[in-house]
């Protein structure tokens, strides 16, 4: 089972890595494995590897159902 996390990019840093945005934090991942990706870009990340990218809508799904799931941990 993959546990992805959807994530805003901020800046591009080098080749195959960009910092995105957590709740507010900065992190930096791998996105070897997503061509093209660019800043305003949402990914799906996972073990700080991009996965995906997703949409807007998609990326904001996911992020109300972790803000759902945090509530009753």
């Amino acid at each position: 089972m993959c546990l992805g996390v959807p994530v805003q990019v901020m800046h591009i840093n080098k080749q195959d890595r960009a910092v995105v945005n957590i709740n507010n934090i900065e992190v930096v991942v791998n996105t070897a494995l997503v061509p093209d990706v660019s800043v305003g870009d949402f990914l799906m990340i996972h073990a700080g590897f991009a996965i995906e990218k997703v949409s807007l809508e998609a990326a904001e799904e996911s992020i109300a159902v972790w803000r759902e799931f945090i509530k009753h941990v």
